[in-house]
């Protein structure tokens, strides 16, 4: 299996830090669609919680998203539970 964004520009999951809000949040939008679909969006949000990713959108969550979800599992077990390592 491949990523859903595997042919996409990276710019698209990384958006630029002058972005203005609205720009961001329909950037985010279009990404979390291709994420929604993608047949490894747990194995690539479970990359960024593992290594602990700040930036970009991964798995369909946000940085901001990732850390709220970090907060609130026990990583180690969610990872267990959802992926084959």
């Amino acid at each position: 299996m491949h990523a859903s964004c595997r042919s996409m520009p990276v710019s698209m999951f990384f958006p630029a830090a002058d972005a203005l809000g609205s720009s961001v949040a329909s950037i985010e939008r279009q990404t979390k669609l291709v994420c929604r679909q993608c047949p490894v969006r747990t194995e690539c949000l479970r990359y960024a919680l593992v290594s602990n990713q700040t930036h970009g959108i991964w798995g369909g969550k946000t940085a901001l998203e990732r850390r709220k979800l970090a907060h609130t599992i026990d990583i180690a077990a969610w990872v267990g539970h959802h992926c084959d390592a």
